[in-house]
């Protein structure tokens, strides 16, 4: 994921000016271009071509989608290879200042099920920072704090959770009958984490 930068144009300038450097503010402009990107731009990209981490069909989808099948799945053995991995509930609800609170609602449910039957981690993901910020609190207020201190439930944006591994995910994806939201669904970047 490209990361995501809270600062200004007007902060950037000024910064660049006052390290003397307003010149390269093409090359710089950190809200644009990441560390990353520039590294990128000057020295050979390896591409990681093996997974490790979900079983076969999961990551299937995104090997195909997103990688164009370069992606070999290391993971394949004959116990997980018809393994089910995901589960689809659809959740109606309407998207109000960033959450739809349903969903939210049947997160939280789903978590506490979850909780009382596996014990593994579970992760919530949602690429909406106001709908995360909902699930905490839903979460502070409807889990019991033992089970919360345990560290088997995190919440977290797309962002926030790339790179980390959780047993279970839910994903809230944030959206409304009234296309409110969607456009998570059409960046391929978020939607693969």
């Amino acid at each position: 994921l490209s990361f995501v930068s809270f600062l200004s144009d007007k902060e950037i300038r000024a910064a660049l000016r006052t390290e003397g450097l307003s010149g390269l503010h093409d090359r710089l402009d950190l809200r644009r271009v990441s560390a990353f990107d520039l590294a990128a731009s000057s020295a050979p990209v390896t591409f990681l071509d093996e997974h490790f981490r979900c079983v076969p069909h999961l990551i299937g989808f995104s090997a195909d989608r997103f990688y164009d099948g370069r992606l070999t799945v290391a993971t394949r053995h004959p116990r997980n290879e018809s393994v089910l991995a995901i589960d689809v509930r659809r959740v109606t609800g309407e998207r109000t200042n960033g959450v739809n609170a349903a969903e939210v609602d049947a997160a939280v449910e789903l978590v506490a099920e979850l909780l009382a039957s596996t014990s593994g981690t579970i992760g919530v993901v949602s690429p909406y920072r106001p709908q995360v910020d909902a699930l905490r609190h839903a979460l502070g207020e409807r889990i019991p704090i033992e089970q919360l201190q345990l560290g088997r439930v995190r919440a977290a944006t797309v962002h926030g959770m790339q790179g980390a591994e959780c047993d279970v995910v839910i994903a809230s994806f944030g959206v409304s009958a009234n296309g409110r939201g969607r456009a998570f669904l059409e960046d391929p970047n978020l939607f693969n984490v």
